[in-house]
């Protein structure tokens, strides 16, 4: 009798296990999740119950002393460990305890790039109880000081490379307001926090500084992108730190985990679910700077990265990179982010291996938070009758055009369907509170519905519309009101418009954002009017966004209207403009493109709309490929270390049936240090793979340029004597310099030389042979085209190119470059005597430079172009110096 019981028992459970499979297939995936949760937050009552506020610092503090050597921080190859960033932390609270007046409570701003003394400086400020306020380092002008301002800070501190950034407006920074910069060398007004840190206590501070009295405390402030205006600084509380800190958790990571954040820090998810979830686990974090796809997998190969963090154009970003062998070997099992789209998610997947991607939702100041823990492409997450219990949000109807809810007669707004897109708004409850934004309480009360579904019921607008499916999956569909997104940053289209319009010719601006394909987001075009009797100057407008909004920011399109059309309630119209986009097909009034190297907006033409539509972005930046090898596997006839002809000759004879033989060219190989394509030096070894291109030598950004003795100035420009330790190869700098100043000698031209020092010029300068040098100063401005450099360029007659070199790259020589190019001058870089101090800065400025049309070249180039051919009476010289001082500059190394 028993035997027929078991068998019907186990009938019955498989058939309901299949039911369950059939009818609610998600169960057990939303039933452990949400179990999950609900213990993280019984968790989080117990502490409050007990009297233990535990906050995410006080979990920072006990993994310090639990895991000292534990790697917490990796960074550029250096290694920071929980206790390492503890005792740095410290002596950052030590510092403000000893020198200032700063008490519990009080509010500092940071503004600092990606790197571990943000944590110091973060962490060390939460020791005193401080609230810090994480400004967004991009940036500028009056939109900085407005951040400063509304979150009333008593101190600020800045980070190295963003001391020029705080320079501009430091007259106008509010009295009262500490400066401190994490530099040894600052401007007068501002206080070195790195000086006085050599001789802080890095002993522990006392607790009592800092132990939270309410989970509900302010722990931070993060602005947000402006969505409705210029940024705000969004509350963040305690017990919000906490709840980010818990996702990496929620989505499965391990103390085992190694996590990449190249997300900005001032942003939550790089700050909270990154570095605080990375505290929650015990974790390790490699921490970038910032994003290079280049660089990627090449780091998570290094570092044996197993989770990373995203946004949807880091992931577009890495699919558009060329192909490569061994795409798939990484240990990456886990990807946590938003805004991925879901053609871009299954391009991931397919190229780059079986990884989980864990999409979630979430505004910073938001009271709900939405996570795909099932792995539904597209998706931002799931609900559910359990889920409901705990989170309650609903989808209602709403007016695009009017830019307002959907009410029925009564009064209340109406839920969509299943299917319909809908408004996303959240229920303000005591246990689900929305803590809104420093200083003006308007902003806090523009993001709340009032009297919704009821009499007196409050919900949290979240300004995103999105669509519910018949499987209750959530996917985001579009922004609302005056918003979009571009380069991973929400743009303020008020804001834009403010800014143009403070511009005197400029009677009315309507700013949105337009689609352009194979970009994600919109890019930002602004509709203007003009005054009665007013000209439009193109080169003001450029001239005004640049210099008061973030890059990000800045209308890649303008259009010109005679009227600004508007609604019925008097508001301006966008809906027919968005359709309308920037197709010069479809639009009768001028259009004009925005060109970064023109400094100017340019008309829109036929041709040029082609080449972005066709994914060119801008004219400039294109360059015509005869052929392209992304693998050029070096053929067994070709040694290593084959040279630059013969390389060719094998080229050709591979492949000149395929090439335009009667078209002269040139061979480019990809650099990985650079991160672009270089002419190849004669010097170039073959190696058993490489990226090459044939480029014709038609088009300007592949130019030898014009370069004669006597018309040619070298200009050996910011030799950095005070940072000289961090710049790499400097050595290499002055060796090749060296050779080249030896040329100029030989040939009789003139030469400038130029150092930053603070005391003049240093030990530098003097290791340089400065015989017969024109002009030896000190820097003293970003652009060393100063008056005395002026003066001396104009005593040379019938100046037309000067060949630059020296150090900090991204800074100086472009901006010496730039200024040089625009008042006619050839510019020439030569490449294995230029530095910075960061490759990647570096990097970036050099292909910035040559999309600008100045020659990216080498020292041999130089000098060989300058005698022209063996006939020269000073060829053998030459020839003879290149051969006998050929110094091996490591900034050419991986070419």
């Amino acid at each position: 009798m028993l035997l027929p019981w078991l068998t019907g028992l186990a009938a019955g459970i498989g058939f309901l296990h299949f039911l369950q499979k059939l009818v609610f297939p998600y169960f057990w995936d939303d039933f452990w999740y949400l179990l999950k949760v609900v213990r993280y937050g019984i968790r989080l009552e117990m502490y409050v119950l007990k009297g233990e506020l535990f906050t995410v610092l006080d979990k920072f503090l006990s993994l310090a002393k639990k895991q000292p050597q534990k790697p917490f921080i990796i960074y550029e190859g250096d290694i920071y460990t929980y206790q390492d960033v503890d005792k740095r932390s410290s002596r950052v609270a030590h510092v403000f305890l000893n020198h200032s007046t700063l008490k519990r409570g009080d509010t500092v701003a940071l503004l600092m790039s990606n790197e571990p003394d943000f944590v110091h400086v973060w962490f060390g400020l939460a020791k005193l109880g401080c609230v810090v306020a994480f400004l967004n380092s991009n940036i500028v002008s009056n939109s900085l000081l407005h951040c400063i301002r509304s979150c009333e800070p008593r101190a600020l501190v800045v980070g190295a490379d963003l001391l020029g950034t705080i320079e501009e407006i430091l007259p106008r920074i509010p009295e009262g307001i500490s400066v401190w910069a994490m530099s040894d060398s600052v401007p007068r007004g501002v206080i070195s926090l790195k000086e006085k840190m050599r001789t802080a206590s890095d002993k522990p501070v006392a607790r009592s500084h800092h132990v939270a009295s309410s989970l509900r405390s302010t722990h931070v402030y993060i602005f947000t992108s402006g969505t409705t205006g210029l940024p705000k600084a969004a509350v963040i509380t305690q017990m919000q730190t906490l709840k980010g800190s818990a996702g990496l958790w929620a989505f499965g990571c391990t103390a085992n985990d190694i996590i990449y954040i190249t997300l900005p820090l001032y942003h939550s998810s790089g700050a909270l679910l990154g570095i605080g979830g990375c505290i929650e686990l015990g974790a390790t974090c490699v921490l970038k700077k910032k994003f290079s796809a280049s660089h990627f997998w090449n780091d998570c190969r290094k570092y044996n990265v197993t989770v990373f963090q995203y946004i949807g154009e880091l992931c577009h970003y890495l699919c558009k990179q060329p192909k490569r062998e061994g795409e798939k070997d990484h240990q990456v099992r886990l990807a946590v982010g938003n805004g991925l789209r879901s053609d871009v998610w299954r391009e991931f997947l397919d190229r780059f291996g079986n990884i989980k991607m864990c999409e979630f939702y979430g505004a910073t100041e938001g009271n709900i938070c939405l996570m795909n823990h099932n792995g539904k492409i597209g998706s931002v997450g799931r609900t559910n009758f359990l889920h409901k219990l705990l989170f309650t949000f609903d989808l209602i109807k709403y007016d695009v055009q009017k830019d307002e809810p959907i009410r029925n007669e009564q009064g209340w707004c109406i839920p969509v369907k299943k299917g319909e897109p809908g408004l996303l708004i959240s229920r303000v409850t005591e246990n689900n509170p929305f803590f809104g934004y420093a200083g003006n309480k308007k902003h806090t009360e523009k993001k709340l519905l009032c009297d919704v579904f009821k009499k007196g019921d409050v919900y949290f607008n979240t300004g995103d519309l999105m669509v519910q499916d018949q499987e209750n999956f959530l996917y985001f569909w579009d922004r609302i009101g005056d918003t979009f997104r571009w380069k991973g940053e929400n743009v303020a289209t008020t804001e834009v418009a403010d800014v143009i319009g403070m511009l005197d010719f400029i009677q009315e601006t309507n700013v949105y954002g337009v689609v352009v394909p194979d970009y994600e987001g919109k890019a930002g075009m602004a509709s203007i009017t003009l005054k009665p009797n007013k000209s439009l100057d193109l080169e003001k407008v450029y001239e005004q966004v640049v210099s008061f909004l973030p890059a990000y920011a800045c209308p890649r399109f303008l259009r010109i209207q005679g009227k600004m059309e508007t609604t019925g309630t008097f508001k301006l119209q966008k809906c027919h403009l968005v359709e309308e986009g920037f197709s010069p097909l479809k639009i009768s009034d001028p259009l004009y493109f925005m060109d970064n190297l023109k400094k100017s907006y340019v008309p829109l033409s036929k041709e040029l709309y082609d080449q972005i539509i066709g994914g060119a972005g801008a004219p400039s930046g294109t360059v015509p490929v005869l052929f392209c090898f992304s693998v050029f596997a070096r053929p067994s006839s070709v040694p290593h270390g084959a040279g630059y002809e013969l390389l060719i000759q094998k080229f050709l004879s591979l492949y000149g049936d395929q090439i335009d033989m009667h078209r002269k060219f040139v061979v480019q190989l990809f650099a990985e240090e650079w991160g672009q394509y270089v002419d190849l030096p004669k010097g170039f070894a073959v190696s058993e793979r490489c990226k090459v291109r044939l480029v014709p030598l038609q088009i300007q950004l592949t130019t030898l340029g014009n370069l004669t003795p006597s018309s040619t100035v070298f200009f050996c420009c910011d030799m950095q004597e005070r940072f000289r330790p961090a710049i790499k190869y400097f050595g290499d700098i002055i060796s090749v310099g060296q050779r080249l100043l030896q040329g100029a000698r030989m040939l009789g031209i003139p030469v400038i030389v130029t150092e930053q020092y603070p005391k003049g010029l240093g030990s530098t300068v003097q290791e340089i042979d400065l015989t017969g040098v024109k002009l030896v100063l000190p820097k003293t401005k970003f652009s060393m085209v100063l008056p005395e450099v002026e003066a001396a360029l104009a005593e040379i007659p019938g100046v037309r190119s000067v060949v630059l070199f020296g150090v900090e790259t991204h800074v100086c020589i472009q901006q010496t470059a730039l200024e040089l190019v625009g008042r006619g001058i050839e510019v020439h870089i030569v490449a294995d005597a230029t530095s910075s101090r960061s490759m990647m800065d570096r990097m970036f400025a050099l292909e910035r430079l040559a999309r600008t049309g100045i020659i990216v070249t080498t020292s041999e180039a130089v000098l060989l172009q300058l005698v022209a051919d063996k006939d020269h009476p000073k060829f053998k010289e030459i020839q003879n110096l290149i051969k006998a001082s050929a110094p091996e500059s490591g900034l050419l190394s991986k070419v």
